[in-house]
């Protein structure tokens, strides 16, 4: 199963904390980390070398210049990012308005959670079952909507169960960036398009065919 911790290039510090990250995810399926197997550089260095000993695990490495031997974790990796770009693609043609480059991490992060959700065709089971040893039916995938559509928003007062005055907006338009990774079910991560702030949201009407948002046709034909 793959972990997204948005970061392109770690310091030794940020690599052992991305580590002790990962091996808390880990633990809540049940699982400990014996041995690593990595590329060098940054995981070759002194310090990381320390975290390995000081947890009583292994490390190898792959051979300079050999990607091959790391090849599961490099075709993962490489699916994600494919993943991830077309999304970012299909958003800049859709609704370029919204588009912005600042939004890579949230497709990584929601190519990782389709990734891990997508029973593979080999055994028809998806890396997160593998990992919690359960069966999810896709449920969660099932649930999935395009990245960076349009979505609305009820106002906060509705909400709460208040009244709003009869013409006001009962609504307001943000852009869906996937699931909130702080919540315990699917909660929208969901742009507000005037503020810039990322908030998670429940009560949301999705614009997947982004009809709403359509480009105008300038074209003189």
């Amino acid at each position: 199963m793959l972990f997204n911790y948005h970061q392109v290039t770690f310091t030794a510090a940020e690599t052992i904390q991305a580590k002790q990250v990962h091996e808390c995810e880990l633990e809540q399926y049940d699982h400990k980390v014996k041995h690593y197997h990595a590329d060098n550089g940054i995981f070759d260095s002194e310090e990381f070398w320390e975290s390995i000993q000081i947890t009583d695990q292994r490390i190898t490495f792959s051979s300079v210049g050999a990607h091959h031997q790391n090849g599961k974790a490099e075709r993962a990796i490489q699916t994600v990012v494919d993943k991830a770009r077309s999304m970012l693609l299909h958003v800049s043609i859709h609704w370029p308005e919204a588009f912005s480059m600042d939004l890579w991490p949230y497709a990584m992060d929601y190519a990782v959670f389709i990734y891990n959700h997508t029973p593979r065709f080999t055994d028809v089971v998806a890396p997160i079952e593998h990992m919690g040893n359960c069966y999810m039916n896709c449920k969660h995938l099932a649930r999935c909507k395009v990245f960076g559509c349009p979505v609305y928003v009820l106002a906060a007062k509705l909400q709460d169960g208040k009244k709003i005055p009869k013409w006001k907006p009962r609504d307001q338009l943000g852009q869906f960036l996937g699931f909130s990774p702080k919540h315990l079910s699917l909660v929208g991560l969901v742009r507000n398009m005037s503020t810039e702030h990322m908030l998670p949201q429940w009560h949301l009407v999705f614009d997947e065919h982004f009809k709403m948002v359509a480009p105008s046709d300038n074209n003189d034909n």
